[in-house]
């Protein structure tokens, strides 16, 4: 039998991507159900078996059985087709991975048994292994777990990592009120103590607690206040369950902490946390009332790392603040979050600057979320274990000796004791050492370095897009573009060429794999495209495109039975939370603008890739996939000649609405425009219309061009069109347009955008004294098309319409709390008309002269009239054509919907509704 190596003993913890574990696994869960009867069958052996083989002989039993057989069978069946597959080293996607046959194993054999670990009598093992757990999580992260000295560590699982985070919070909250209850419990049972118990203060300087000031109460070092429960068991022989019930009355868990901020005059504390936090911590302040907008987001550096020096900036804000009448008044912190393995992108805070500062400031706690690394130590059963709460315990002595029930010191209550075994089976099993979970986690590591060896590698200057990585090569950390192009190369003949085991055994370059990368295996990047040899600058545009790529590389359409290469995730990076980080990042891309960016994230959990020499075969797929999908970003971006169909408005002087859209090139334009038809045109329209007043007729371009050729003619050969929703309709008369004069014309590009109105709707209100006619003003995307002509305004607008052609009449709605608008068939489906529609009126419309509003001309009424075309549209304005679509013909497609009806059609199903049978064919079973 071959030695192997420590690679090897990785094949041996899970059930393998093809199942190659499969006799293995049986055995172990045989193995396990059998111990387990036979502890039934042992439990007091003389009682009399209830389920004889009479029973098991009967019509009625065999029937049950044979429907747990067949639901077993159509579920496994079903499940083994639509689920995402974790297994696979092709899910490059969410923190998660195959399940580990120890934890698989630990978990059926407790489950067994159904433990419930909220009280010892419930889970006397199982709660015993959780405390094991606890205990050797908190021992790998430096905590203290002897009993010789205090204090001691523990901790316990959660169902996922936001309770974890949540607990933290909890811990840190109360942690933080403890030593203002304390004093409050001083002036009543406990004031015997009074007058001789010292603490140190935060300067280290020995007093009476009862002489602290709030703001020494609020300071004193987290270490000191964990020790005083010890401490007065110690100097006054007092007990836990004394000072349990001494301190009561006066704790924030019970009191509430806004009592006690009253009580000392405490104003709101901050929370430090860096600006890419997961969304759990401001949730989390907001279940424990400490406010989620006292949660203070620190910058972070171009790794997406917390800015220790932003921190130590923001400490020194809270430390030199002054009331309104400039006394000091500085505020208190409770806790600084340190992340270890961001979910973005696999970040690490600097955890050593942080606890300097602490040193420093010696005025908070460190809450280090460890949110992806011990998705490795409990890659258990699933994601409801896949974090652990590790906190110091501030009763540590009543845990010295005796085994307690663990179930009322977390925020939860009920929990299965099954989740701990699976832990405790994985790490007896892997070990949390460098042969176990260590090896584990570096073969992913390293698989994900390989990756980002092809990310940071894909796009060279001759490719038509460009792929960056969020984290800098160390190359790139310099910025000479000479060395980041050595360095790529130098990756590409030397990383992604070469063995594995020859690239071990090359010390210089296995340095640079060390360096390549994110702090974990989280890979961030994202993609754009060029235009010939010009780069994308439009965010917007890029991030279409990345969407795009995550839409062909993802499973998100519960309708589709689609199988990618390759499973990635995205995410969104904000702006305001990653700063100069991210500014950086879109200039690596090309990009300019303040706009968020949509980015991917591949992330390597897997240990498989790599050995089978999948990672390139992966990497391979993305990039087929990044060049296809382009074609509909180049296609969307590039300016060509095509049709423009136009509103027809007015019957004196006519005026002509473009119908925009905002994803292609050649309609970015908002364009009003005012010419002159033919008389045999004019005719035919105004007959047409006096016998078709609701219907709405475009002008559109006989032959393709573009906008910008239009307005430089200021003619074009045309032909006028009776708009219909299902489809390009015969012209009524074709003939030339002459004499055109642009009344508002706008780019739509996403620069020019704007966010939505808060307070107002804007509209373009143009025409003449005789006839006025209104187009919504777009601001925004995505948007709706509103146009009417022939509107009434009240007396009070009095307007010079050649000397000032245009005007701004604003709505009285908050367009950006009506975003977004419905689709076409939504709206015209709704059981309320929408609010702009033939004969309504709006009163108190303000007109101004600026969009603005500030510039005010008037303030009166605007009514759209019966009987004149009224034009809503959203789906043409915001659709995502494709090339070859019926979509490059706008005007053609104001309607695009399907709707999903069941077999009567006399109702709609859901999205997903196809899984929706599947759960009904299974109910079906047993019927």
């Amino acid at each position: 039998m071959a030695e192997g190596d420590k690679s090897d003993a990785v094949s041996a913890w899970f059930l393998g991507p093809k199942g190659e574990n499969a006799e293995t696994l049986i055995w172990l869960l045989t193995e396990a159900l059998q111990r387990h009867v036979q502890g039934r069958v042992a439990y007091f052996p003389e009682d009399a078996s209830v389920i004889t083989p009479e029973v098991k002989s009967t019509v009625a039993f065999q029937k049950q059985i044979q429907k747990q057989a067949a639901l077993v069978k159509s579920l496994a069946e079903k499940l083994a087709e639509h689920s995402v597959p974790f297994w696979n080293p092709r899910y490059n996607a969410h923190m998660n991975m195959d399940t580990s046959m120890p934890g698989i194993v630990g978990y059926f054999t407790a489950m067994l048994f159904n433990p419930n670990n909220v009280a010892l009598e419930a889970s006397p093992l199982t709660t015993a292994i959780e405390i094991a757990v606890g205990k050797q999580l908190a021992e790998l992260v430096g905590y203290n777990i002897e009993t010789l000295q205090n204090p001691i560590g523990w901790g316990h699982i959660t169902a996922d990592g936001s309770i974890a985070n949540l607990e933290s919070m909890w811990a840190a909250r109360n942690l933080k009120f403890y030593p203002l209850s304390l004093r409050l419990a001083m002036m009543n049972q406990l004031e015997f103590i009074a007058d001789t118990f010292h603490v140190d203060t935060c300067t280290h300087e020995s007093k009476l607690l009862k002489d602290f000031t709030t703001w020494e109460l609020l300071n004193i070092l987290p270490s000191n206040v964990l020790d005083i429960p010890t401490r007065l068991n110690e100097e006054y022989g007092i007990t836990a369950q004394f000072l349990q019930d001494a301190l009561k009355p006066y704790l924030a868990q019970t009191v509430g902490k806004e009592r006690l901020e009253r009580e000392f005059h405490v104003e709101p504390m901050a929370y430090f946390a860096s600006a890419t936090m997961h969304y759990s911590w401001p949730k989390g302040a907001a279940i424990t009332g400490i406010g989620s907008e006292n949660v203070v987001p620190v910058k972070v550096d171009n790794s997406a790392r917390m800015d220790p020096n932003d921190l130590r900036r923001l400490l020194d804000e809270c430390l030199n603040l002054k009331d309104a009448q400039g006394n000091p008044a500085p505020r208190a912190v409770y806790a600084v979050v340190a992340i270890v393995g961001s979910t973005e992108h696999g970040a690490c805070d600097p955890i050593k600057d942080i606890l300097d500062i602490r040193e420093e400031a010696s005025a908070f706690s460190i809450i280090p979320e460890r949110r992806f690394l011990t998705c490795f130590s409990l890659c258990a059963v699933s994601a409801d274990t896949s974090n652990i709460l590790l906190e110091v315990c501030s009763t540590a002595i009543s845990y010295r000796n005796d085994l307690q029930s663990i179930g009322v010191f977390g925020v939860e209550g009920s929990k299965p004791g099954a989740a701990p075994v699976a832990t405790f089976f994985s790490h007896v099993i892997l070990g949390l050492d460098v042969d176990g979970y260590g090896q584990l986690l570096g073969e992913a590591l390293f698989s994900a370095v390989k990756m980002y060896a092809h990310l940071a590698t894909m796009s060279t200057s001759e490719s038509t897009f460009v792929v960056r990585p969020l984290n800098l090569l160390p190359a790139e950390i310099n910025g000479i573009p000479e060395e980041v192009e050595a360095q790529k190369e130098l990756i590409r003949r030397k990383i992604l060429s070469i063995p594995n085991r020859e690239l071990v055994k090359d010390k210089e370059t296995w340095k640079l794999v060390v360096e390549m990368g994110s702090d974990l295996s989280i890979n961030a990047f994202a993609v754009n495209f060029k235009l010939g040899n010009v780069v994308n600058e439009d965010i917007v545009e890029a991030n279409y495109l990345n969407k795009r790529i995550f839409d062909a590389l993802s499973i998100t359409d519960a309708n589709t039975d689609k199988k990618p290469p390759l499973i990635l995730t995205s995410t969104v990076l904000s702006q305001k939370s990653y700063s100069e980080c991210l500014l950086k990042f879109k200039d690596r891309l090309g990009l300019k603008g303040s706009q968020d960016l949509y980015t991917l994230v591949n992330v390597v959990m897997s240990p498989w890739p790599t050995a089978s020499g999948l990672t390139a075969e992966i990497a391979q797929s993305l990039q087929e996939t990044i060049v296809k999908e382009r074609e509909v970003s180049v296609y969307r971006n590039t300016l060509t000649e095509d049709y423009h169909a136009f509103v027809m408005q007015g019957t004196d002087k006519l005026y002509f609405v473009h119908l925009p859209m905002f994803n292609m090139e050649n309609h970015r334009h908002q364009l009003i425009i005012t010419g002159v038809i033919s008389a045999e045109m004019r005719t035919i329209y105004n007959e047409e219309r006096e016998k078709n007043p609701d219907t709405v007729y475009l002008l559109v371009n006989d032959t393709p061009t573009t906008l910008e050729k239009i307005l430089a003619a200021k003619e074009f050969d045309a032909r006028i069109e009776p708009f219909d929703s299902k489809g390009q309709q015969p012209p009524i008369v074709k003939g030339k347009i002459t004499d055109i004069q642009v009344i508002v014309q706008k780019k739509l590009n996403s620069k020019f955008l704007t966010p939505y109105p808060t307070r107002k709707m804007p509209f373009y209100i143009y025409g003449s004294e005789a006839q006025t006619h209104i187009d919504h003003v777009y601001t925004a995307s995505p948007n709706i098309q509103m146009t009417a002509e022939q509107v009434v305004i009240g007396t009070d607008l009095q307007n010079d319409w050649n000397a000032n052609p245009v005007l701004y009449a604003q709505l009285p709605f908050a367009e950006s709390s009506m975003q977004p608008f419905l689709s076409n068939f939504d709206r015209e489906t709704a059981h309320k008309p929408f609010f702009f529609h033939s004969g309504a009126k709006y009163d108190r419309v303000v007109f101004t002269r600026d969009l603005a509003g500030e510039d005010v001309v008037a303030t009166t009424s605007l009514t759209l009239p019966l009987k004149k075309n009224v034009f809503i549209d959203t789906d043409m304005l915001n659709a995502d054509p494709e090339p070859n679509s019926a979509e490059s013909v706008s005007y053609c497609v104001a309607h695009v919907h399907e709707v999903n009806s069941a077999e009567d059609g006399a109702k709609l199903k859901p999205r997903g509704h196809k899984y929706m049978q599947m759960i009904d064919e299974l109910k079906g079973i047993s019927s």
